[in-house]
């Protein structure tokens, strides 16, 4: 994966492959299987280059089988079924988790309360502000698989931030009742997806359906580091390890009253 987007100019994270695609093996004399370097087809892609499966494939990295014994497509579903061993047994493991989309979720109510901003004097301005940030972010250095990753980015709101709309590169899920049955929800959705959240109950119900977890400190310190948002981060003035301190002493927050 790293070559391809070295290779094509795509961005590991950002550029992949997921469910209905297909890459190029080899077949050898002994009935194991080989990948051929530089290529997958996939479905069309979607806006910031994600790919999604579709009915259409496009090649989006080539190689030529012509001449190659044994070279045939073969559905990403399909790999795990070939029989073990090989030059492929050794690396798909690792390919495997790379063709799935990073997801992450984001819990808007623990976010917005693990920093003393005023965001309670605004709830749906202070949602709209971090889902902009969340849009601006170019990457996610430290979120599985890639580093930095490009996610799907799902932000959940509730209460009076239900009606913050969503923008490019930030879909956001309004809960109409508990935010966080919503997010065990979306999160049972997106397997193996990143729950951004300090709750400890929810967090264990998100572990539950198979989650990874993050705290509200991980993404903050991220997004700060962003250009353009030196203003969102007046509590550097007194050092970063004074705001971390603030921030632990925060477990939940809930903004929906």
């Amino acid at each position: 994966m790293a070559e391809h987007g070295e290779d094509d100019g795509t961005r590991p994270g950002r550029l992949l492959p997921v469910a209905g695609a297909r890459v190029l093996l080899a077949r050898g004399a002994d009935g194991t299987w080989d990948l051929l370097p530089g290529s997958a087809e996939v479905g069309p892609t979607r806006p910031y280059g994600v790919v999604r499966s579709g009915p259409e494939p496009v090649t989006v990295v080539g190689a030529d089988p012509t001449g190659v014994d044994g070279a045939e497509w073969v559905p990403v579903a399909e790999v795990d079924d070939l029989p073990p061993g090989g030059p492929l047994g050794a690396v798909w493991p690792r390919l495997r988790e790379c063709l799935r989309e990073p997801v992450l979720v984001v819990d808007c109510a623990n976010v917005m309360g693990s920093r003393p901003d005023g965001w309670w004097r605004d709830r749906a301005g202070a949602a709209a502000r971090l889902r902009d940030r969340l849009a601006r972010a170019d990457g996610f250095p430290g979120l599985p698989p890639f580093d930095p990753a490009h996610p799907r980015v799902v932000l959940v709101v509730e209460g009076k931030a239900r009606h913050v709309e969503p923008v490019p590169g930030v879909e956001v899920v309004s809960a109409p009742g508990s935010g966080d049955d919503t997010i065990v929800d979306v999160a049972a959705a997106n397997p193996g997806c990143t729950v951004v959240t300090a709750d400890r109950e929810l967090r264990g119900r998100c572990a539950a359906v198979g989650a990874r977890l993050t705290g509200p400190g991980w993404l903050l310190e991220r997004l700060d580091d962003e250009p353009g948002n030196e203003s969102a981060r007046p509590w550097q003035a007194g050092g970063r390890s004074g705001s971390r301190t603030n921030r632990v002493r925060t477990s939940r927050r809930r903004t929906s009253s």
